[in-house]
């Protein structure tokens, strides 16, 4: 649904299933959770995280003490 949705306003389909899977999430997820989630390239997530977060749908968020980045949607 967020993905066909996000599609007729002008999102990729990539980034309307990584909006959907971060909206329906009960916390934060990193990069590879969403690559292993959805079967998608490393590469296809960061192209979509970055886009969602330029628009402010989704927000980084670094771990305290870890390198590890986490992702949730505004």
């Amino acid at each position: 649904l967020f993905e066909k949705f996000l599609h007729q306003i002008g999102f990729k389909r990539i980034e309307g299933s990584i909006y959907g899977l971060l909206v329906l999430s009960e916390r934060a997820l990193t990069s590879e959770e969403i690559e292993e989630t959805l079967k998608l390239s490393q590469s296809a997530v960061s192209q979509g995280i970055k886009s969602l977060v330029h628009y402010g749908a989704v927000e980084t968020l670094s771990v305290s003490g870890n390198r590890q980045r986490v992702h949730q949607a505004n």
